[in-house]
């Protein structure tokens, strides 16, 4: 089960390079533009974004030490980031798959977190 946790760590940091949104703004008479957003231009963009730079500092912890109390604090940082800090006023969000390796590897640390061993 360890393995998984250290898996799980390591697509934290990861998934938080990949690309996370493509939002498309309609600019008026120039058209539509689209922006791509990693987690680390999410978390760069100012007010309680930065939160978002836990989602590695978490995976870290996870992956050098994978106990109860990490996989659920790690588990409880993505879902408080991506649910609550996703991009507002764009026009149409996609999610692209940085986000969803991100989403799927902190749900499976916070549905797994009680058969870690440990504090």
């Amino acid at each position: 089960m360890g393995n998984l946790f250290r898996v799980c760590g390591v697509l934290l940091i990861v998934g938080f390079l990949l690309p996370w949104y493509e939002v498309e703004l309609k600019l008026g008479f120039l058209g539509k533009v689209k922006e791509t957003f990693n987690g680390l231009g999410v978390a760069r963009a100012g007010d309680l974004n930065f939160f978002c730079f836990l989602i590695p500092i978490m995976g870290g912890f996870v992956l050098k030490n994978p106990t109860r109390m990490n996989n659920a604090a790690a588990g409880l940082a993505v879902g408080l980031c991506l649910f609550l800090l996703k991009p507002s006023g764009a026009n149409f969000i996609e999610f692209a798959i940085g986000y969803w390796i991100t989403l799927v590897a902190g749900i499976v640390l916070l549905l797994t977190f009680p058969f870690a061993e440990g504090e």
